[in-house]
């Protein structure tokens, strides 16, 4: 929404009759959380998504530390898989609630549709396909049956698992799956739902299942592993060091399972015993993946990890972090007679509320301070002043003064500053008084300069609205980042601290409440 937010101010901009200046800055850096991840069978292409629904790509030819964004899902990812037909499957988790969601893309991950959901149908959290067929497992015992290459699906009984949680799925041929339980039990249906067989194999959780081949198989767990090397038919318990979260075979004898501290421990015996690997790590890993060429992958918080079964083996980590840039907007009416002398009439456009990720709609806050500023812009646009006024609408006020700090470290040189004033807030009248509180620092001969030729401007022209100077007033806005610069900088804002909105910082900052007279 921010970025529309820009697009109209440039548009307001140029159609008042300026150029507008962008500014970009780094506003912040989000660490990823990894948590799905499919490599492609020729093991070129590898496919990884976050929690928040974002989907990479990344290739071997453009580099594997070099991913491209395909989009973002909404809602949650879990798990990534690729059908025999080159689709890719994400196992989702719906906003807002604990229902799930089945989404496909045809094209690589650029785009997705919703393919099956349901009140029946709560978070996913792991999706296995063989061949035609497919099976998709969740919280609470939610385990949907897939057949026709996923175009009918079914949902089983959640009684026959006992509610429990279920995080692993893996297939031992086209209508043989396996699913493991938070509650340590192994279940198997040998023809696509119609049947399941229970063995307690622990008495603590089991998270992951894989298989490669109809015979050799290995479960992975809370301090404990097991394997199979006869399709299923027993299954030996070897122990483990770690609570292991996710386990993918390249083949029948080498097995890479991940843990919940972020371990890594390799197995060249299908599972029979571990050796740690030293490669990265520290917050959990979500996802294994393997290719035919003995190449594994890892994917858990923001770290991509890929293991090479070499002598020794090799490791190579690629962080995944969020680089966030913010925008400044600028655009100068020049002065005749000193256009290097340059006032600054500044407000930030940027908006936050207690429910961000809902909505942040920033009518007082600061929808009022930027419209102030363009109508300025606008009012002196063809006419004549003897000093220049650059006015600016900073981002990422709302965190820190981001914007108007990156703004007054880059200022230039060869132009005197000699005033800043800025618009903040101005939309809400709490003494019905038409009172304009003009913020400024204590014992300081220009802030004070600047608040009386405001006062007297508003009094020469009639305006009714009536300004006072409040030196000291502890308001945070973007004149601080000047102070710091001995910068004459004031604040104009509809009052005190305790005096704003009702509505400041909720969702309920609209333009319906504001005061327009």
């Amino acid at each position: 929404m921010k970025d529309l937010a820009c697009l109209y101010l440039l548009d307001e901009i140029r159609g008042y009759g300026y150029e507008p200046f962008v500014q970009s800055f780094l506003l912040g850096v989000d660490r990823a959380s990894l948590t799905g991840l499919e490599v492609s069978p020729g093991g070129d292409s590898l496919w990884v998504a976050e929690i928040d629904g974002s989907v990479y790509l990344a290739t071997a030819a453009a580099g594997w530390d070099d991913p491209r964004q395909m989009t973002s899902i909404e809602g949650e990812v879990h798990d990534l898989e690729l059908d025999p037909a080159g689709r890719l499957w994400a196992a989702c988790g719906l906003p807002n609630g604990n229902l799930g969601e089945i989404r496909r893309s045809a094209d690589g991950g650029m785009t997705w549709e919703s393919i099956y959901s349901g009140q029946q149908v709560l978070s996913i959290y792991d999706i296995e396909i063989e061949g035609d067929n497919a099976v998709a497992v969740g919280s609470y015992g939610t385990v949907l049956i897939a057949v026709f290459g996923g175009q009918a699906w079914g949902v089983a009984d959640p009684a026959v698992f006992r509610y429990q949680s279920l995080y692993g799925a893996a297939a031992s041929g086209p209508g043989h799956f396996w699913l493991v339980t938070m509650d340590g039990s192994l279940f198997e249906t040998p023809d696509l739902g119609a049947r399941w067989f229970e063995s307690d194999l622990a008495a603590r959780p089991l998270h992951a299942i894989d298989f490669f081949g109809p015979r050799h198989g290995v479960i992975v767990g809370d301090r404990i592993s097991f394997h199979t090397a006869d399709g299923g038919a027993t299954w030996t318990e070897a122990p483990a060091e770690a609570d292991l979260r996710h386990v993918s075979m390249a083949d029948s004898e080498r097995v890479l399972a991940g843990g919940a501290a972020g371990e890594l421990y390799y197995s060249g015996d299908g599972g029979a015993s571990w050796s740690g690997l030293e490669c990265g790590g520290g917050e959990q890993v979500y996802r294994t993946a393997a290719s035919g060429d003995g190449l594994f992958w890892a994917a858990g918080g923001n770290e991509l990890r890929r293991i090479e079964d070499t002598a020794p083996l090799d490791c190579a980590v690629y962080l995944y972090n969020d680089t966030i840039m913010g925008s400044n907007i600028s655009f100068l009416h020049e002065g005749g007679a000193a256009p290097e002398r340059r006032i600054l009439m500044t407000a930030h456009y940027d908006s936050y509320s207690a429910d961000y990720d809902e909505c942040a709609p920033g009518a007082d806050d600061n929808a009022t301070g930027v419209s102030a500023v363009l109508q300025a812009a606008r009012a002196l646009r063809g006419s004549s002043t003897e000093k220049s006024v650059e006015f600016v609408l900073f981002d990422g006020e709302e965190l820190g003064l981001k914007g108007s700090s990156y703004f007054a470290s880059t200022l230039d040189p060869d132009v005197e500053y000699e005033a800043v004033v800025n618009l903040d807030m101005l939309g809400y009248d709490h003494g019905v008084d038409r009172s304009l509180l003009i913020a400024g620092r204590e014992e300081n001969a220009a802030d004070s300069l600047i608040a009386e030729l405001i006062i007297g401007a508003a009094a020469d022209l009639g305006l009714e609205i009536y300004p006072f100077f409040a030196p000291g007033a502890a308001l945070s806005s973007d004149h601080r980042s000047f102070w710091s610069m001995e910068m004459p900088s004031i604040l104009l804002i509809e009052g005190y601290r305790e005096e704003l909105t009702p509505r400041y910082h909720t969702c309920y900052d609209i333009a319906d409440f504001i005061d327009y007279t």
